[in-house]
């Protein structure tokens, strides 16, 4: 994502879409999604949600067609989260993590900067 100006940035409505997917009865703990703005230290995300396993469906009826030796269930779980607004006091990365245990896992990141001198950028440079 990148900005004209400097920061500090406000964005008046973002959303994350988290897709987490894992395999049935790998892991056993709550789950906690965190979302770590630029700036933030580790393990001190801006923002989590915590998601208990029980809330976590893990006994799935058997599917209709038996699943081969190759095959192995999966749960996909689908979290949106809304800021609004948001504000990014400086540039860095947006990073999205869930944590079940000890298992840290990197759902993804994104890149916020301000646009660099002699940059072309179609569409923002005029």
């Amino acid at each position: 994502m990148i900005f004209t100006n400097d920061p500090p940035y406000l964005i008046p409505k973002f959303v994350i879409y988290i897709k987490y997917y894992e395999r049935q009865k790998t892991m056993s703990d709550d789950l906690v999604f965190g979302v770590y703005l630029p700036g933030d230290e580790q393990g001190k995300p801006t923002h989590s949600s915590k998601l208990p396993r029980q809330s976590v469906p893990s006994d799935l009826p058997e599917p209709e067609i038996p699943f081969d030796e190759d095959q192995e269930r999966v749960i996909n779980l689908t979290v949106p989260l809304v800021f609004s607004p948001l504000v990014l006091q400086k540039e860095g990365f947006i990073k999205v993590r869930a944590l079940c245990g000890d298992t840290t896992i990197k759902l993804g990141s994104l890149l916020v900067r301000k646009v660099k001198k002699d940059e072309k950028i179609p569409g923002l440079n005029a």
